[in-house]
């Protein structure tokens, strides 16, 4: 029997942490369930899943959906969306079968990209590569969560561009939802008609189809969020602390009220972040990153409040090392010892409640 493959390509960049990457990684677990309950589904899908940040990696190369396991997504700094692609097509080549004199290869292969930011790194030659040698014979299918993809590459891989609004708590689980009818479509096509033509199912409502706007410039910094990537003192364990930003009209505001009311204002860009949450990470973390080429800081005056440490007790997990300039956690005041550096510091901020200097952002 000839295969289906469908290929997973994920972003798990900081800025997908919390909710995204935790209804993406139920979701795939859920798209298993329902599709071994479908005879065309297990007679012809076989499933691999690429995640990228800033490096990319295989986490299931292909396999019979009978033989699946959903994989545990990582997390990593940067969205490389150019060696993402390049991996892509590499993997491809490797596991695809074409067709022979003796025998049909595999079904057309159906990719689901799904993503949430720009790429941080350079995608131009990565596009042409797919253009020239993968577009033909492959169905890709882009969904950006949110409109702040660019929008502009992601058309120029595929026809398909879906922009998912998340609004509703369930809404994520509806896109999954939609995947897994998809397949199901385009595995019955294969099968009752002979066709590996697109067969997507019906348009849901919670997604538009996007038609394409100018490209934006290369950013090295996500700036939807300021992410710190932090080091537990007392466990020397990762975590990540996410912030989004606030309109700039609202941030405009917020300034405003601080000056009638005699207060300082933010320093740093005017830009003032809220706080989604704090999250333990592996240390394969680092795996799935690439460098920022120039560490860029944030003022803690942006920010609305600090967390505790997710790993430990911790009552701050914004403490910035003058030596090394990376971010532990740190409870009482007086000594501190640096989680990367093993530094000697001396801190008042625990007792003052405001965090050390020097808060060096991740790119999200």
């Amino acid at each position: 029997m000839r295969r289906l493959p469908v290929f997973f390509l994920l972003d798990v960049s900081e800025s997908m942490v919390g909710d995204n990457l935790d209804h993406l990684e139920q979701g795939l677990a859920q798209l298993v369930r329902v599709l071994r309950t479908d005879p065309h589904a297990l007679e012809t899908v076989h499933i691999s899943v690429v995640a990228f940040a800033g490096q990319a990696r295989l986490l299931a190369s292909l396999i019979e959906l009978a033989a699946f396991y959903p994989p545990q997504l990582p997390v990593g700094s940067g969205t490389a969306l150019g060696k993402a692609l390049n991996f892509l097509m590499d993997e491809m080549t490797r596991v695809v079968r074409r067709n022979n004199p003796s025998e049909k290869g595999d079904w057309k292969p159906i990719i689901f990209l799904i993503t949430d930011g720009k790429p941080t790194d350079e995608i131009r030659p990565a596009l042409r590569r797919w253009q020239a040698h993968y577009r033909p014979h492959a169905n890709l299918v882009a969904i950006s969560i949110g409109r702040n993809s660019d929008l502009q590459a992601l058309r120029e891989l595929t026809d398909y561009v879906m922009v998912f609004e998340e609004s509703q708590q369930n809404d994520f689980r509806r896109c999954l939802q939609w995947v897994t009818d998809s397949i199901r479509s385009q595995s019955r096509s294969v099968v009752q008609l002979g066709s590996d033509a697109l067969n997507l199912a019906k348009q849901e409502a919670i997604f538009s189809l996007e038609t394409g706007k100018p490209a934006r410039a290369l950013d090295l910094i996500d700036e939807r969020y300021a992410i710190f990537t932090g080091k537990c003192q007392k466990k020397q364990q990762l975590y990540l602390v996410k912030y989004e930003a606030l309109p700039d009209e609202v941030a405009a505001e917020v300034a405003r009220l601080l000056a009638e009311r005699g207060a300082a204002p933010p320093s740093g860009s005017g830009k003032l972040y809220h706080l989604i949450g704090a999250w333990p990470v592996k240390n394969d973390y680092f795996e799935m990153s690439d460098n920022l080429p120039k560490p860029q800081t944030i003022s803690p005056t942006q920010l609305d409040r600090i967390p505790g440490c997710p790993q430990c007790t911790s009552r701050y997990a914004l403490a910035g090392c003058p030596q090394c300039g990376k971010i532990f956690c740190l409870d009482d005041p007086g000594e501190q010892i640096c989680a990367w550096c093993s530094a000697s510091l001396f801190s008042a901020a625990a007792q003052e409640g405001e965090p050390l200097d020097g808060l060096v952002r991740s790119r999200g």
